[in-house]
């Protein structure tokens, strides 16, 4: 086998790796989240829903908003926000720039949990990051978002 044969084998070995590894971590990444905050009676997803709301206290935010923000169908988007809804985490008003939307509020129950939600977050955020030294996390960021780029991309070209 020539050298360029071994190469472009151990390229796609390593590519395949890396799509496994990364699989990988969203998975024990969510079902930790899950974990630590079941006991607020919510998902990851749900969560973070809640601190990107937090996030945009006093600016209007509606459902349009949250499926770009996190690249969600709108019914996933939707689902969401019921079961938040329903669990009286959010609430729905008219929106003031456009009577055809709905602003997403959070009441004081959302409110509550962000604090303790944002920490249990921000706890396996240390945990994942740990041991890395900031230039090192700043490459392993700059390879991941060009990793995104490239598949969005590709999916531009498929359709």
């Amino acid at each position: 086998m020539e050298n360029s044969d071994e190469n472009d084998l151990i390229s796609v070995e390593i590519q395949d790796r890396i799509s496994e590894v990364l699989k990988c971590i969203h998975l024990i990444f969510e079902k930790s989240l899950n974990k630590k905050i079941s006991e607020m009676n919510m998902t990851g997803g749900q969560l973070k829903v809640l601190i990107y709301l937090s996030t945009f206290s006093g600016k209007e935010v509606n459902p349009v908003d949250i499926e770009r923000r996190f690249e969600l169908s709108r019914p996933t988007v939707t689902g969401i926000l019921k079961r938040l809804q329903g669990k009286s985490f959010i609430a729905f008003k008219p929106s003031q720039k456009d009577r055809r939307y709905k602003q997403i509020v959070l009441t004081d129950e959302g409110k509550k949990l962000i604090c303790s939600g944002f920490e249990n977050l921000k706890s396996i955020n240390r945990n994942l990051c740990g041991g890395f030294e900031k230039a090192e996390l700043e490459s392993i960021y700059g390879a991941l978002l060009k990793m995104l780029e490239n598949l969005k991309e590709s999916e531009e070209n498929i359709c």
